[in-house]
């Protein structure tokens, strides 16, 4: 199957009033999602912005422990910067 590449990142409600970012491809198939919901729609559009972002500079990490632990240095990281706003 070939590589489907990310065309376009929408910003959804879902039927509770919470909102998501979802990449998907040009044949309309979901390839991300935030998978935690934002309060805002404000807030699900500035992580999608973030993820756009950051994604092409993302390492390519094969060794799963190690992607891991990267994961949640990343998320204490991300906690660290959205306490200092």
């Amino acid at each position: 199957m070939p590589l489907e590449r990310i065309t376009k990142i929408e910003i959804v409600e879902d039927k509770a009033g919470a909102w998501f970012w979802h990449a998907k491809a040009s044949n309309g198939r979901l390839i991300a999602t935030s998978g935690e919901p934002f309060a805002s729609k404000s807030g699900a559009r500035e992580a999608a912005e973030r993820i756009q972002a950051s994604i092409a500079a993302a390492p390519i990490v094969d060794d799963a422990a190690e992607a891991g632990r990267r994961m949640v240095n990343d998320l204490i990281n991300a906690g660290r910067r959205a306490r200092t706003r």
